[in-house]
């Protein structure tokens, strides 16, 4: 990501880096009469570890096969669907091995026309399912208002990164065959190349629903970032395509 610390813009509330371990945020949506100013994603997903006294042990079992799911990108892994499964079919279906965080903020909102702009503001939860041993994130939104259940939110954004020495726990891979691992070289030639200019961060940024962050293997004596075809793939973050501006990576 571009500075490893993002930040809210407008009225939104974000979170930095050092707060991603239990929490994410952010959204930026904009349209020709309606500017909403807010956040909903995770900073680097790699900064999601929580399990350093985890590392080297044994993990317990593979959250019901769940680390075997392909990446379905813009839909979510295996049968765990984005907008579709609900904060309590994940629980039930991976299990409570979970940290459970939430942050409130609010959007700020401007409707638009020939007399001006009329503003309003409008509260949301933010819910976060950790399993960090695992290195998956679940995210999930209620606004105020909605009247509904914590259990019945629907998933908004799914995180996967490694997290242990020696490999990654989650071993699923997109149809073209990319995977936690798979060098930038390999990613471009499935993929393509970001839709969005990402900066010198290297992060590729797809409309179809996915940013991918890799790992520099090749870091210069100044410590000035240089990118290789050979850098891995150290996180996915999956939304929407439809969510696309309010996830896209921009470069500072």
């Amino acid at each position: 990501m571009q500075d490893d610390a993002r930040k809210a813009t407008g009225t939104g509330k974000g979170f930095e880096k050092g707060m991603v371990q239990k929490k994410a945020a952010g959204l930026i949506a904009v349209s020709a009469v309606i500017i909403v100013c807010g956040w909903f994603f995770f900073s680097r997903p790699a900064a999601l570890h929580g399990v350093a006294d985890k590392i080297g042990l044994p993990l317990p079992d593979d959250l019901n096969g769940f680390l075997n799911q392909p990446i379905i990108v813009g839909q979510g892994v295996g049968n765990i669907q984005l907008k579709k499964t609900t904060l309590g079919e994940v629980e039930s279906m991976l299990g409570n091995k979970f940290e459970r965080s939430e942050m409130e903020g609010n959007i700020g909102t401007a409707h638009c026309g020939d007399g001006g702009c009329d503003q309003t503001t409008q509260n949301y939860k933010d819910i976060i399912l950790n399993y960090s041993a695992y290195g998956i994130v679940f995210g999930f939104r209620a606004f105020e208002g909605e009247n509904l259940a914590e259990n019945d939110l629907k998933l908004r954004v799914i995180s996967i990164t490694c997290v242990r020495k020696g490999g990654c726990v989650f071993k699923g891979q997109t149809p073209e065959g990319i995977h936690l691992g798979s060098t930038r070289k390999e990613v471009v030639a499935a993929l393509g190349r970001s839709d969005t200019w990402t900066g010198r961060q290297g992060s590729i940024s797809k409309k179809k629903g996915v940013n991918i962050d890799f790992t520099e293997i090749h870091p210069t004596p100044t410590g000035y970032t240089h990118f290789s075809d050979d850098d891995p793939v150290e996180s996915f973050e999956l939304f929407s395509p439809d969510d696309y501006s309010q996830f896209q990576r921009h470069s500072i």
